[in-house]
């Protein structure tokens, strides 16, 4: 009985392993790149072109779940959800929906209000609903191993639009790493020789078995080197705790000044008291302290006993050369600058340092 039992592992097993599912059914694995799409809680900084961000996150950060869908010959741009992404090498499939199911992952947990559908199917039976009754295209959640290259669809009968791929900097990046990169024509493979040269292809397609064999590897140097670059490059939008601080605290003063009243403080400080309280999550403490190191500096000229006693609370949470700092931090358009170690950070944990967390 117990050998029975371990053969229906066995093959559940296979039929959620990426490479026996190219081997089984003749396709392959792939996560769509949205060109405009953030790097997890980083955005490019103003005014830097760098369509694909989202790559570097697939490529650093490794063993987590993408939103993926399936390519078969013959196929398609309709039956992808993005003309550019990622091809996955190996990788254990979690769910496989013949159509858009909508998913999102949130702290590795597939999130999805049709996971209900899949509770009692087999992964056997999934997997081939999934290839074989997909509407347009299908949904498939992969932990990926590795990462075997990059696509760009360019069928022929498609109008080509460059905000479809990615930029120029970002293709830079893909050939200096060395990514093995391919042209997806009818759901085939073709090889490049290099992604900044679309047109540059093989005149043979790989078969499906054959591309999950390639292998994407950057070396411990180049990948400093690709981080430097991006903790020069990328921002936390405005809503940050430091940055919404600071608004907090402006308009705080400026809103009391403008009506005549800059001495009735004690609902701000009430207000502060309550998100600087130790029980509460450092981020929230971190913006509340923010909020009444700027009330303290802007009000020191109307009322020193405000600004004094704002201040006081305020170093029960950060000290002065600690706001300071992190003021600095801020741009003009109300970004935060980020440094290795928030992004050091989230490339270790998925997530940003408690102190700048969305509470």
């Amino acid at each position: 009985m117990s050998e029975i039992a371990n053969q229906g592992d066995d093959r559940h097993c296979r039929a959620f392993d990426v490479e026996s599912i190219a081997e089984d059914y003749g396709v392959n694995v792939v996560s769509a790149v949205r060109p405009y799409g953030n790097l997890g809680p980083f955005r490019p900084r103003r005014n830097v072109d760098f369509r694909g961000v989202r790559l570097f996150d697939v490529l650093l950060r490794q063993d987590q779940i993408l939103c993926s869908s399936t390519v078969s010959p013959g196929d398609a741009s309709e039956n992808l959800y993005g003309k550019w992404g990622v091809i996955i090498g190996t990788g254990s499939v979690e769910q496989a929906f013949p159509y858009d199911a909508t998913t999102s992952v949130v702290d590795d947990d597939v999130i999805s209000i049709f996971l209900d559908r899949l509770e009692n199917i087999n992964p056997e039976e999934q997997m081939s609903s999934a290839i074989h009754s997909r509407a347009l295209y299908n949904e498939v959640n992969v932990r990926a191993n590795t990462i075997a290259g990059v696509y760009y669809c360019t069928d022929e009968n498609d109008t080509q639009d460059p905000t479809d791929f990615p930029s120029q900097q970002t293709n830079e990046f893909i050939d200096e790493l060395s990514i093995p990169s391919f042209r997806l024509e009818s759901g085939e493979f073709y090889p490049l020789q290099s992604p900044l040269n679309l047109r540059n292809a093989s005149s043979s397609p790989v078969s499906p078995t054959e591309l999950t064999q390639y292998r994407t590897e950057v070396s411990d140097g180049v990948k400093e080197k690709l981080v430097s670059y991006l903790v020069g490059n990328l921002v936390l939008a405005p809503r940050n705790a430091v940055s919404s601080g600071v608004s907090r605290g402006d308009f705080a003063h400026e809103y009391r000044a403008r009506s005549g009243n800059p001495y009735l403080y004690e609902d701000f400080l009430f207000e502060q008291s309550k998100l600087i309280d130790p029980k509460q999550r450092l981020s929230l403490r971190t913006y509340g302290a923010v909020a009444l190191y700027q009330f303290a500096r802007r009000s020191e000229t109307i009322n020193m006993a405000a600004s004094d006693r704002a201040r006081r609370m305020a170093q029960t949470v950060l000290s002065l050369e600690e706001f300071n700092d992190l003021a600095r931090r801020i741009e003009t358009n109300g970004q935060l600058s980020i440094t290795y170690d928030d992004f050091s950070h989230y490339l270790k944990t998925g997530d940003l340092p408690d102190y700048i967390k969305d509470h």
